[in-house]
């Protein structure tokens, strides 16, 4: 999918059920996943958490920070929740830290 011009992985999920919540709260993604999105030319993995809003972090984060995991899904790779931006379902704003910006189309 395309969002700003550029494709980005999205993906759908629930972050009751599917966050990591140790030794971090991390989102994972498979393996083989994120290597067909550089393959793509994707830069921007986007999380639709159905409950929360969405979270999006660059595929780079995913190599420099992400930690390689298997817990019976396949590898995986997690990313903590330290790297990634989160836009609530009801806000036009963004957390990253203490830094807020528009949330991206």
């Amino acid at each position: 999918m395309l969002r700003d011009g550029e494709p980005v992985f999205e993906k759908r999920g629930d972050a009751q059920e599917h966050m990591l919540r140790w030794p971090t709260q991390a989102w994972a993604v498979a393996v083989e996943a994120l290597e067909e999105a550089a393959r793509r030319g994707v830069r921007r993995v986007v999380i639709h958490d159905r409950a929360h809003g969405m979270w999006w972090a660059r595929l780079a984060d995913f190599e420099d920070h992400g930690v390689p995991i298997d817990r019976g899904h396949g590898p995986q790779v997690a990313l903590a929740v330290d790297w990634w931006s989160f836009a609530p379902h009801d806000s036009r704003t963004v957390r990253q830290g203490t830094l807020f910006a528009e949330v991206p189309a």
